[in-house]
Formats: structure tokens, C-alpha cells, sequence
């Protein structure tokens, strides 16, 4: 079992890290995805693009996200892609409809 040593390691060095970690990895993600995406969804500026392309690969990347993140994430890229929040709701619908 876990010693006084141990648990106190677990709680004070090895959790607040793993914190920090996931808010890096937040910060990063809601940084960079929705530019990215934006750019490969509008065919880097093509007109009458698709912005409904991918996904499938918006699932994988979506599924360890909670549907406010999610949300938010899509709401950033579509600022970034000019898209209306009809658009925005009908690419949640899609990306939430299990295939």
C-alpha cells in the first residue's frame, strides 16, 4: 500500500503537474486548433469550400472533450472560418451523431 511518503508525493508534486499539463494542453489546443482547422475546412481560402469536410478525424479528435469544449472549439473556428451558428450547430449535430 501507499505510505505517507508515497501519498504525499502523489499530492503534492505528481497531481498539481499533471494539472498543469492538462491546462497547457487546453491552452494550446483552443489556440491553435480552430485556425488550423479553419484553414483545411475553407481549402486555405478557396471559395464555396465545404466546412463540414473531416469528420470523422473531428470525432477521434473530439472524443476525450466534453461537449462544452467542444462547443467552444467550434465556435472559435467558426469565427476563424466566418461560418453563421447555424453552420456551427449543424457541423455539433453531425460531429455528435454516433456512426
Amino acid at each position: 500500500m501507499w505510505d505517507n511518503e508515497g501519498t504525499r508525493l502523489l499530492r503534492e508534486v505528481i497531481l498539481p503537474r499533471l494539472d498543469a499539463h492538462e491546462a497547457e494542453i487546453r491552452e494550446l489546443r483552443e489556440a491553435t486548433w480552430p485556425v488550423c482547422q479553419a484553414l483545411l475546412d475553407s481549402n486555405y481560402g478557396v471559395k464555396n469550400s465545404m466546412p463540414f469536410k473531416n469528420i470523422n478525424e473531428k470525432r477521434k479528435f473530439f472524443r476525450f472533450l466534453d461537449i462544452d469544449e467542444i462547443r467552444k472549439l467550434l465556435g472559435l473556428k467558426a469565427k476563424w472560418a466566418q461560418i453563421n451558428e447555424v453552420s456551427l450547430n449543424e457541423e455539433l449535430r453531425m460531429i455528435s451523431v454516433m456512426s
